[in-house]
């Protein structure tokens, strides 16, 4: 059974599918998506929200801090 999360993914796929320049909800898709700890698909869907509204602070602000969270699991990773 999916989680709450898994189930919300699909509802925004279908919905930014329906609505594809609704920047807000690409925004809240990627939020979805970096709560499951998903940060790469996060970027990605960011990305494409600056492509539409490059002046949107918080899509790069999201953006760097899934990055963030990125490094913080190389580093563990690695050891450092």
């Amino acid at each position: 059974r999916l989680d709450r999360r898994e189930e919300a993914e699909k509802y925004y796929s279908e919905a930014v599918s329906a609505d594809p320049d609704n920047v807000n909800l690409q925004i809240e898709q990627g939020q979805n998506l970096a709560e499951q700890q998903k940060f790469r698909p996060a970027i990605k869907v960011w990305e494409s929200v600056l492509e539409k509204a490059p002046t949107l602070i918080d899509a790069r602000q999201l953006i760097e801090a899934a990055k963030f969270e990125l490094q913080k699991r190389r580093d563990a990773i690695l050891g450092k």
